[in-house]
């Protein structure tokens, strides 16, 4: 997601990662940005409705997207328009057309992400149009509906024979869940990671179920406020079955939705065929490992931290279909942590702590010293080994005084590359 609408001039605004760009430069893959008109979380249908009434703002747009294509490099662009407020949908067609007829000129590719079951998009026309149509095979429950499975299996076939009825199936790309929903009791629904949905389920004690007619996840736990909450989400074995569905069927391919969301194990075989006869000698042993994250889970508020649990692997048991070499069963037997750090020492608002930090120092420190006594304010002091052993009256008078005194080190050496005993060392000594 890299194209936006300004939603005040209903313009291209370009917000690329640089980093990410940089990073995908230097590993060759080919990319393709998309253009969204998801303006802060929210899918604005106006905006939309503006640009693809006026001739002139179409054209700004069309130009712009070329225009941004070919100075980095694009292979091409993804459009991404959702929630639209036109009564007919041609209007969509005939931008995808305009869009479409120029990119080609330049020998530059146009997707379009298509909706399940969403009369906002004429198939039939649109694939003339287009590269390829993405279907969305994702949101069949989601923030604003009732709980259920982000995309199970039968809807997930459903959405493509619906589609495949009016265009070649070598034009689909079926896009595949990888996260999921957290439902509250309240009303509210959060978004959640594979790792996310684990974490939560590890820390209420919440018993994780494959439901093995919709091949996704869930489970209840109750909040700290004693409110239910239920949790649907995918994992890699949901990935597996809709690969398996997807390549018999003779999609041109298959795209995740949202990266860095997924459960890794999908990594093990996304890059693989898995037709039947690829799948002979398929090792499905590699998929009972959940490996941990290096994410950190932070509970509480606040600047002091402690670690309260270390990442430790996941171990699932699955069965599998011998027929169809689908993922039929799987129980998280035990499930991964990541940290987990607990977070306190906040305090009311407009409240700091002074902190004076790798002392003390025989000239600044007595005079730091001598200022908050004349104001009668506390302070914390990090002092270094080294220089307290220099300046123990100093540190007998931080501490007379009734300030803090935290710990930097002995030599104040970089803790991240330190060895285990040097670290120890170095806290110990201070």
């Amino acid at each position: 997601e890299w194209f936006f609408f300004d939603p005040t001039t209903d313009t291209l605004v370009v917000r690329m990662d640089r980093r990410g760009k940089e990073i995908i430069g230097n590993s060759k893959v080919k990319v393709m940005p998309m253009l969204t008109n998801n303006v802060n979380g929210v899918f604005r249908g106006d905006i939309l409705h503006r640009v693809l009434h006026d001739s002139v703002k179409k054209e700004k747009l069309i130009s712009a997207i070329m225009r941004e294509v070919r100075k980095n490099k694009f292979i091409g662009v993804n459009i991404d328009f959702e929630e639209m407020q036109e009564d007919d949908n041609r209007i969509l067609v005939n931008f995808q057309k305009e869009l479409y007829t120029r990119m080609k000129v330049q020998g530059l590719m146009v997707t379009q992400d298509v909706a399940p079951f969403n009369e906002d998009y004429n198939h039939k026309e649109l694939y003339q149009y287009n590269d390829y149509l993405i279907l969305m095979a994702y949101d069949q429950h989601a923030d604003h509906t009732k709980p259920g499975p982000v995309s199970s299996q039968k809807w997930i076939e459903a959405a493509v024979d619906y589609i495949a009825k009016e265009i070649p199936s070598e034009k689909i790309i079926l896009a595949m869940a990888s996260y999921g929903y957290d439902w509250g009791a309240n009303g509210k629904t959060e978004t959640v990671t594979y790792q996310q949905a684990l974490t939560l389920a590890r820390e209420s004690q919440a018993k994780v179920t494959y439901d093995n007619h919709t091949y996704n996840l869930y489970y209840t736990y109750n909040d700290e406020n004693n409110q239910t909450h239920q949790v649907h989400f995918t994992d890699a074995a949901t990935n597996f079955n809709t690969l398996r569905f997807a390549t018999e069927y003779g999609l041109a391919g298959t795209a995740i939705w949202r990266m860095g969301s997924e459960d890794s194990r999908i990594w093990d075989f996304y890059n693989r065929s898995v037709h039947r006869a690829a799948l002979k000698n398929f090792d499905f042993s590699a998929l009972t490992v959940v490996e941990s994250s290096d994410d950190v889970d932070y509970i509480g508020e606040g600047e002091i931290l402690e670690v309260l649990s270390k990442p430790t692997k996941g171990h699932i048991e699955h069965e599998i279909d011998s027929n169809e070499l689908l993922i039929s069963e799987q129980r998280y037997e035990v499930l991964p942590s990541m940290f987990v750090v607990r977070k306190w020492g906040k305090t009311e608002a407009k409240k700091l702590v002074l902190t004076f930090d790798d002392g003390p120092d025989p000239l600044y420190t007595k005079q730091i010293l001598d200022t908050l006594a004349k104001y009668k304010v506390p302070a914390v002091f990090f002092v270094v080994g080294l220089a307290a052993e220099n300046n123990i009256p100093l540190v007998k008078r931080i501490y007379r005084e009734g300030h803090e005194i935290g710990n930097h080190t002995f030599t104040h050496t970089n803790m991240a590359t330190a060895s285990r005993n040097r670290a120890i060392l170095e806290m110990d000594l201070t």
